[in-house]
């Protein structure tokens, strides 16, 4: 029943006790699939060590390596810290182990219960239901049971007489997800699952097909301002989810209203724009927007004297061009060469000039200015900006030194 894939592979199988984990476990055992057994004991309920023990001697009986971790719960949500507890589980096992991912027991009324639960939430997701297959920090997890019905796999385990427990806090509505299955899939007849699975089949479609055409408008790496701006509001949101999730990936994803915030700016707001977004940075910078991770630039080059050098924001040197070049004399030393900042200017031959608008004036981007240089002199005045140009007093035929701005890739 298992692809080619999973059958020659070696994978951690997340195991609880439940029917449907020890009805996996049990199928790739039969089919001599290479699996590292993890479970996960919380300690929640009293019947905690009970599952714990039922998968301890499945392991045992059939000599498989058996892992157990014992976390510990203070406040919160509890499913969702427990689900970022246990894959972080499952995927240090993959590294330790060097396995080839995760396998998962999820089944049909898994995926709908998903569905149902992404509708009632009114959720904008980037897949409806529950992928047969995806990544996660680059482990591929694989849920091959999706196919199956509960009722299904239960029958599996008695007929193969495998052991299993059901999990008794699921008899409970505390949780949304429990009283969207107990209300709703409980009494669903598997012609009315199959035709959600057709309803989620489609929509999935469709999200593939709208994916298809953000992805023709990215080149590389950046999005054309003028074409996203061309785009209605639902679509301008569906394109960043799907583009941050390409190229800014996190763990938690991006929620609608984060979306429309940041579609928000991007959209209406004239200038320039940066939206900080954990590591990474969102930008809308003149005829584009795109993203890249954060990188504080930081320099301070402190010249008791003339020195010729280079380094990767600039080059001090002996020739130049005359916007790049200054002259001193003792009395300016030490000099200092550092970043761009926002309120720095420098007084030229027609006047003082803020090195933003200039800046702006000649379009240069964002990430360029980050690392301009500034020459300041010992009294803390600027005296040169490369390119700009030197201060009306520090001018002359004959340069003392030239600074170059380096290209940054």
């Amino acid at each position: 029943m298992f692809d080619e894939k999973i059958q020659k592979g070696k994978w951690v199988i997340g195991v609880s006790g439940g029917p449907d984990s020890m009805a996996l476990l049990d199928m790739v055992v039969q089919e001599n699939i290479q699996v590292i057994v993890a479970h996960v004991n919380y300690h929640k309920r009293e019947t905690a060590d009970r599952d714990e023990n039922c998968v301890r001697r499945y392991c045992e009986q059939h000599h498989l390596p058996f892992y157990v971790l014992s976390p510990h719960y203070e406040k919160g949500n509890f499913q969702g810290w427990a689900r970022e507890v246990r894959y972080e589980f499952f995927f240090g096992l993959v590294h330790q182990e060097n396995g080839d991912g995760v396998l998962i027991a999820h089944h049909k009324e898994d995926s709908i219960e998903t569905y149902l639960l992404q509708k009632a939430r009114k959720m904008d997701v980037d897949v409806f239901g529950l992928q047969q297959e995806r990544r996660i920090d680059g482990i591929l997890i694989v849920r091959p049971l999706l196919n199956y019905t509960k009722s299904q796999l239960i029958e599996y385990c008695l007929n193969n007489k495998v052991e299993f427990h059901h999990d008794e806090s699921n008899f409970s509505d505390i949780y949304r997800r429990n009283k969207i299955r107990h209300d709703k899939i409980d009494s669903m007849t598997e012609k009315e699952m199959n035709e959600l699975r057709d309803e989620i089949k489609s929509m999935n479609q469709h999200k593939v097909k709208k994916r298809k055409e953000f992805e023709k408008q990215i080149n590389d790496g950046k999005i054309s301002l003028t074409g996203y701006r061309q785009m209605n509001e639902q679509d301008r949101i569906d394109f960043l989810r799907f583009y941050l999730s390409k190229y800014a990936y996190r763990k938690k994803g991006y929620s609608g209203l984060q979306l429309k915030e940041w579609d928000r700016q991007l959209f209406k707001r004239n200038g320039n724009v940066e939206i900080s977004i954990e590591q990474f940075v969102l930008v809308k910078d003149y005829d584009s927007i795109y993203v890249e991770e954060k990188k504080e630039v930081s320099y301070r080059v402190v010249l008791d004297k003339i020195e010729l050098m280079e380094t990767p924001f600039f080059k001090v040197s002996d020739t130049g061009k005359s916007t790049e070049s200054v002259t001193v004399g003792a009395e300016d030393f030490p000099l200092i060469i550092r970043p761009y900042q926002q309120e720095d200017k420098i007084c030229l031959r027609f006047g003082t000039k803020k090195i933003n608008r200039w800046f702006i004036d000649r379009k240069i981007p964002l990430k360029e200015r980050k690392s301009w240089p500034i020459v300041e002199n010992c009294k803390g005045k600027i005296i040169l900006v490369p390119k700009i140009g030197c201060d009306i007093e520090h001018y002359s035929e004959k340069p003392s030194f030239f600074v170059i701005k380096s290209m940054i890739e």
